[in-house]
């Protein structure tokens, strides 16, 4: 039995291998775009920290439940193994962290809704103790996996490279705000309650580094502009997108992705593009030739 002691997250007590998700700035910045309080679930065996869990808690009707956090698209449960231990080991201890969060969660949450990351695939610990599991999909791009776009979608890519467009790289909230907003409201879509908490939130972390905006200009305006996470050498998150409507039949959203795999090739191995769950976006990523990754979200 591990302990599972619950605080909040300190930017003084990290360090260069705290993972992106438990990042202090990008949580505390994800609690206030969301109205909720950001925890860290940190799992001990004995004094050693085995194990850490990000969460959001949100009072509602009196009582305190767990929900996902729009800007910080994964919650995943993250292990500190010990040097040299085997993989059979580690897989065995990370089975048993998961079934002492699952019995944690559900002892002190009436509610909870928790998107964890790809590599926690091993979900038994939850299963096995009553917790719900939901599969979900996204689309990754692995650097060492060639990819290859079907044939219309090539098509469609030689016709958007004559645009003129150009991908910069720059932050300016207001005009991806503004696009979102349009982008949105055409769909009949309100995914965002407040946009201007979304423009503090990509205004804040971008002032921490883990945020950056790339965006694809016709005569030095943006007309296409993605939000992108990164913590690491390894992961990068494309966060959020949105495209003016007038581009698109142009093909400026699949110039963009074009641009945005060149651009990273250097500074990650794997590209989240995260989503997959909706008929047309998932149509769109699976035609460039992506790689589906499968991830679960857990609740009771």
């Amino acid at each position: 039995m591990h302990d599972i002691i619950l605080t909040t997250p300190d930017a003084a007590k990290e360090s260069p291998t705290t993972p992106l998700w438990c990042r202090a700035e990008l949580m505390y910045a994800a609690g206030e775009f969301n109205d909720v309080e950001p925890k860290l679930a940190n799992v001990y065996k004995g004094e050693e920290l085995v194990a850490q869990m990000p969460l959001y808690e949100q009072k509602f009707l009196g009582f305190t439940r767990l929900t996902p956090a729009l800007g910080a698209y994964y919650q995943g449960i993250h292990f500190y193994h010990p040097y040299g231990t085997s993989s059979a080991r580690n897989a065995l201890d990370e089975l048993r962290i998961c079934s002492d969060l699952a019995l944690f969660l559900k002892k002190h949450y009436k509610k909870f809704n928790i998107t964890l990351s790809p590599h926690n695939y091993d979900v038994r610990g939850f299963i096995w103790n009553k917790v719900k599991v939901h599969p979900y999909y996204t689309y990754i791009h692995d650097y060492a996996v060639e990819t290859q776009p079907l044939g219309k979608e090539r098509r469609k890519l030689r016709n958007a490279t004559k645009e003129g467009y150009t991908f910069e790289e720059f932050l300016d909230a207001s005009t991806y705000i503004e696009l979102s907003e349009t982008m949105f409201g055409r769909k009949g879509l309100q995914p965002v309650k407040d946009y201007n908490r979304l423009k503090k939130f990509v205004e804040d972390v971008g002032k921490t580094g883990l945020l950056r905006q790339h965006n694809v200009c016709r005569d030095g305006k943006i007309v296409s502009a993605n939000i992108m996470l990164q913590g690491d050498e390894v992961y990068a998150y494309s966060l959020f997108r949105s495209s003016a409507e007038e581009e698109m039949s142009k093909g400026v959203s699949l110039w963009h992705t074009h641009m945005l795999i060149e651009t990273l090739k250097d500074r990650c191995k794997i590209l989240d593009l995260c989503g997959a769950n909706v008929p047309d976006v998932a149509r769109f990523k699976g035609a460039m030739g992506h790689q589906l990754q499968l991830f679960f979200r857990i609740s009771n």
